[in-house]
């Protein structure tokens, strides 16, 4: 979740709120056990974030809901109020050109053994290079660049680009939602992705092939 504000009154997924980066949720008896606690905090509700009619006819109800706020967006709510009125927090420029790269684009796209928990966070995205359009016409054979003897460095950047996979609670990706996401071909592909990053390479064909005829589209 990046932005938006979303209410639960059912249960949760498991693993909730990872790599939640923007955006309020608010919780209806929450089972902490099911949150993903890295990235967010936990606030109680002030009768001022909900409505009258809510305020009115839940007045108990009111103190069961809990607020998950992201972290570094609070820190850059509050940034926004401290700053002076009528200036900008962004529009600070510095004296001196800085050539610095940004922070996430230091984050390596290939290790050895990467873990997954925070996968998103630690790893920056690479992806595979196409071969040129001229060769790819005269043939039948895979669009992509790969190799034909697998190395370990080729291994470890499967691995990590798995490893980016954070286990949400309700994977978009393969799940049919309302801004248009979700597998049209109904692959399982956070479970493809952790077969991948445990180096199941045929369990995890086996596991496109329960879902459809054409496991090169995932």
């Amino acid at each position: 979740m990046t932005r938006g504000l979303v209410v639960v009154l059912g249960s949760t997924g498991a693993n909730f709120a990872a790599g939640m980066s923007g955006g309020l949720a608010y919780l209806l008896d929450i089972d902490r056990t099911s949150l993903n606690m890295e990235s967010v905090l936990l606030e109680s509700v002030d009768a001022e974030d909900c409505n009258e009619e809510l305020v009115s006819s839940w007045d108990n109800t009111v103190t069961r809901f809990t607020k998950v706020f992201p972290k570094e967006y609070k820190k850059a709510l509050e940034s926004m109020k401290s700053a002076p009125a009528g200036k900008n927090v962004s529009d600070d420029k510095p004296a001196i050109e800085n050539n610095t790269k940004d922070l996430e684009d230091l984050r390596p796209n290939s290790v050895h053994e990467p873990h997954k928990k925070r996968g998103f966070h630690e790893y920056a995205r690479k992806s595979m290079s196409y071969r040129p359009d001229k060769d790819r016409t005269m043939d039948w054979e895979e669009i992509y660049a790969s190799q034909t003897k697998k190395s370990q460095q080729w291994h470890s950047w499967m691995q990590t680009q798995t490893a980016r996979c954070m286990d949400c609670g309700t994977p978009t990706c393969h799940s049919p939602n309302q801004g248009g996401g979700g597998c049209p071909l109904g692959n399982r592909i956070p479970t493809w992705n952790q077969l991948v990053h445990e180096g199941e390479w045929k369990r995890a064909l086996e596991r496109l092939l329960d879902t459809n005829n054409f496991p090169e589209f995932t």
